[in-house]
């Protein structure tokens, strides 16, 4: 008869495999819209798009702005690195691109443009990214993203000679995203380039367990077995 002994060393075995689950969170990237757009595919809404039309042009804006992706919302701000030089009064943002292509960018060169707050159980994030100069035009630079997700998993990537087309994209595999931050990498040469985005993308695609995770699920549903019918035999 299955006891309460068995039942308490199966749940056991069971929370072990939670526990290495989540010690295997993962967030994939993804470096061409294309491949970004085939993990998307069977989700139950289609990825939604911030192309920043609406976005003022040249202008400097105080954030945070809550705004919307398709069915999806999400807000963006700027933050201060430690060690940077300070600037002007954090949360200043700036309408970067051209009149007829908007994008979003921060106010001080140095500030990180930040996205988070994601509503509608965003599990993945991209877009173009890439480096401006002062009136928001985009020029050859590098960036560093930095990706978060609910778990506490984190990658970082930089990218180098970034043009406006550039995509980059996220996608976690065991979570929900928190937050993306754009920094741009200032020239040693001298000069300055400012963190930009445009066309954000935010989906919340099921996340998908990496092999690994199918391993030890395994792996436990064999140990609830082996308990199970060691207990049989006892009986």
């Amino acid at each position: 008869m299955f006891n309460k002994k068995v039942l308490y060393q199966a749940l056991a075995v069971a929370g072990l495999v939670a526990t290495a689950g989540a010690a295997n969170a993962s967030i994939s990237v993804f470096t061409s819209l294309s491949s970004f757009m085939a993990a998307m595919e069977g989700a139950a809404q289609a990825p939604g798009v911030d192309s920043y039309m609406d976005f003022p042009v040249n202008i400097q804006v105080f954030g945070p702005l809550n705004r919307e992706a398709g069915a999806f919302g999400y807000q963006v701000d700027t933050a201060q690195l430690p060690g940077n030089p300070p600037g002007p009064p954090g949360g200043a943002l700036f309408g970067g691109g051209t009149f007829s292509n908007p994008a979003m960018s921060t106010n001080v060169s140095f500030d990180t443009l930040l996205f988070n707050n994601f509503v509608g159980g965003i599990a993945a994030v991209g877009g173009n990214f890439y480096t401006a100069d002062i009136n928001g035009g985009a020029v050859p630079g590098s960036l560093t993203l930095l990706a978060t997700d609910a778990t506490g998993a984190s990658v970082t990537r930089t990218i180098a000679g970034t043009n406006a087309t550039g995509f980059l994209g996220f996608l976690s595999t065991t979570g929900f995203m928190t937050s993306l931050q754009v920094t741009s990498v200032q020239p040693l040469a001298g000069g300055f380039v400012w963190p930009t985005a445009d066309n954000l993308m935010l989906a919340n695609v099921t996340p998908i367990p990496e092999p690994g995770t199918y391993a030890l699920m395994l792996a436990g549903l064999v140990g609830v077995g082996c308990v199970v019918a060691r207990a049989r035999r006892k009986a």
